[in-house]
């Protein structure tokens, strides 16, 4: 396993927080998280990809309701999946081509508070409803 994918697994499966995969990136590329615009600039095509799936997304989202990551942290945490370009969904199901569409939306609302609202527990919850249609499918 390359050390990207081993970065974006213990991102995503939370067991590093944010800042430390962000901090983790400058191994592979210049990162800056905090300027305007926000950018991961590789210095080579970027090294791997790994699936994300609805479960990850309501996984931060409960983490956030359960005030296990703050509202900053959640927002690190979706703008790190936004600004890698390192994260793919599985294939969607064949009579619906824009199936992962909810999930990519909550993940960009959620990088961007300022454009799209502030993160709190009610538009998480919010967040949650929307992606209610996964619920009763494998991912």
């Amino acid at each position: 396993m390359s050390n990207f994918r081993a970065l974006l697994q213990s991102f995503l499966s939370r067991r590093i927080p944010p800042r430390e995969a962000i901090r983790g990136l400058a191994e592979f590329a210049t990162a800056d998280f905090e300027s305007n615009p926000a950018y991961v600039r590789y210095r080579e095509t970027c090294p791997d990809q790994i699936e994300l799936t609805p479960a990850a997304v309501r996984d931060a989202l409960e983490a956030y309701l359960a005030k296990e990551m703050t509202d900053r942290e959640l927002r690190d945490w979706a703008l790190f999946v936004t600004l890698t370009s390192a994260f793919t969904t599985p294939d969607p199901p064949a009579h619906d081509e824009d199936w992962f569409d909810p999930m990519w939306d909550t993940v960009h609302d959620l990088a961007c508070p300022e454009v799209h609202g502030a993160i709190t527990p009610a538009s998480v919850r919010g967040q949650l409803e929307a992606l209610s249609r996964y619920n009763h499918g494998a991912v």
